[in-house]
């Protein structure tokens, strides 16, 4: 599987020996300066031809065009944003990757704003999944190819709002590990990620971030109280299991807790799902999946499979994000949830994109497309 690294600024490199695609929206390939991007490029691609090829896309809803034989390309994303599409156009930005890799080391270029820095990123990340189990010549390459992601940010009224720090940086790679972490959990079969497997993921980040865990299991959660997760699970070969990982910094004054129920394979309701929908139940663990990808992304709050416990006397906020619809698009996993998260609780992160995120107002700007004035986004309502 591929490796990702994310980089400051663009690498100089000749797209005959390391392949580049270039993924913006129409009106910032066409206000691009050639200078900006020619590192790049040249001397494989002069400033005319790229000119030319931009001029050539006609996004319907994308459109990609050669700029030398089939190892540098651009590509446009749709024009028109939606509540299906959001400004960052991220849906396509995976779904051009997708197919438009070449499969051996290549540079990935995102031409966009600041505000789109991190959901281009993601979008990148779901492009590259980590499970397969494919024995065919090439399927697992060693060493792995290493896929580079680097951005060219546009627009903006102060020089940072082209700029990208080493601590974004570090944001990018952290929470796209998660994404890619929570869609090898969910792409996973059950005989491989069972109850079993899955804590031992648990266990893992815990030894790699220097967490506290606690795990609970089988009778133990009876004994204990935890009927619920006790008897969804009890006549299973491999025991239920409540993981809690918690991470308590110095000084910190709040207390959050993310909840993820994980049911490793869903076998109810068998006479109404068929022999078409069963397979997919794998994925109902899900929303623990993208706890975990989410707590690893942020490592800033406790995690706690105990939603049901908090009591109807609790008097804090909470939410409920059903996350089973979202959790996979067609055969494989998204890594739904753990932007999400970060994004949504980036007022409790040091790191600034993450805040930016937090503290966007409800409603964007309207943005201008190079022939028209695009319709006003909805709003994102959290209430």
């Amino acid at each position: 599987m591929a490796l990702l690294k994310f980089h400051r600024t663009l690498q100089t490199t000749d797209p005959h020996t390391v392949p580049v695609l270039i993924v913006g929206q129409l009106r910032h390939l066409t206000e691009l300066p050639f200078e900006r991007i020619s590192s790049k490029l040249e001397p494989r691609v002069e400033r005319e031809t790229f000119a030319k090829a931009v001029s050539c896309l006609h996004p319907a809803p994308t459109d990609t065009c050669s700029l030398y034989l089939d190892l540098a390309r651009v590509a446009a994303l749709p024009l028109k944003s939606s509540r299906h599409n959001t400004a960052s156009r991220a849906h396509s930005i995976t779904k051009l990757i997708q197919s438009n890799t070449t499969g051996v080391s290549e540079s990935i270029v995102i031409v966009c704003e600041k505000q789109d820095l991190l959901a281009s990123a993601c979008a990148v990340a779901r492009a590259f999944p980590l499970y397969s189990r494919k024995t065919s010549k090439g399927a697992n390459v060693d060493p792995p190819p290493t896929v580079h992601i680097e951005f060219v940010l546009v627009g903006g009224n102060s020089p940072t709002d082209t700029e990208i720090t080493e601590e974004d940086v570090l944001v990018l790679a952290n929470v796209t590990v998660g994404i890619r972490l929570t869609a090898r959990i969910v792409d996973a079969p059950c005989n491989e990620m069972n109850v079993s497997g899955f804590l031992s993921e648990v266990e893992a980040i815990a030894l790699e971030l220097g967490l506290k865990s606690k795990i609970i299991r089988g009778e133990e959660l009876q004994q204990k109280g935890f009927g619920g997760i006790y008897g969804v699970g009890k006549a299973a070969l491999d025991p239920p299991a409540l993981a809690v990982l918690s991470h308590e910094p110095k000084g910190a004054t709040e207390t959050v807790a993310w909840v993820g129920k994980g049911i490793v394979f869903d076998t109810g309701g068998l006479s109404i799902k068929g022999k078409t929908a069963m397979p997919g139940m794998k994925r109902d663990c899900g929303g623990a999946a993208a706890i975990l990808g989410g707590f690893y992304a942020a490592v800033s709050c406790a995690g706690l499979f105990i939603g049901a416990h908090l009591g109807f006397d609790y008097g804090g906020s909470w939410m409920h994000v059903d996350m089973a619809a979202p959790v996979h698009n067609g055969e494989r996993a998204t890594g739904y949830g753990v932007a999400l998260l970060a994004g949504l609780f980036g007022e409790h992160s040091k790191a600034a994109i993450l805040r930016d995120i937090a503290n966007q107002p409800t409603v964007l700007r309207n943005k201008t497309a190079g022939n028209g004035t695009e319709p006003p986004l909805k709003k994102a309502c959290l209430d």
